[in-house]
């Protein structure tokens, strides 16, 4: 609860009624190590050697900035969309973290929703729980893997038939 914000949703999240298994907290620009750095002294007063959010961040912004030189290809737009875009983004890396369920308890971690995000990269490692919304509206299973990361469309990037 210490990680605060001045924006919505980039410091700590959770212990709502409404949302009772879910918790998360963000780094806002983990991208930049003074950042990151923050964010550690902040929950580790006394260091932590082995939290490598910066690391971590770096990689996650390469593998977004990969997805987008793709995408801009793919609608035939120049790199100077693309650089405008990468120079204009702001990262943030979210933490969540689902408890299990009481007896008689709602299952649900998070309501549906769409990300406002133009993409949202996802490393579930082992957690299962994620469930996408497909387009003829039934709901399926991502089985998680450790070495994967998903790449999401946000809000900017779905299209109406």
């Amino acid at each position: 609860m210490k990680n605060k914000s001045t924006k919505t949703y980039f410091d700590y999240f959770g212990q709502y009624a409404s949302l009772p298994l879910y918790e998360s907290l963000a780094i806002d620009n983990p991208t930049s190590f003074e950042s990151t750095q923050s964010f550690t002294t902040l929950m580790w007063p006394a260091g932590n050697q082995g939290f490598f959010a910066h690391s971590y961040a770096k990689l996650g912004a390469e593998l977004e900035k990969m997805v987008i030189r793709m995408l801009c290809e793919s609608y035939g737009l120049d790199d100077e969309h693309y650089e405008s875009y990468t120079e204009s983004a702001n990262y943030l890396l979210r933490y969540f973290k689902y408890r299990t369920p009481k007896a008689n308890e709602t299952t649900v971690g998070l309501n549906p929703h769409t990300d406002k995000t133009m993409i949202s990269t996802i490393h579930q490692s082992h957690i299962k729980g994620l469930q996408i919304r497909t387009k003829d509206d039934e709901w399926i299973d991502v089985e998680p893997s450790p070495t994967s990361f998903l790449v999401m469309a946000g809000y900017p990037l779905l299209f109406q038939d």
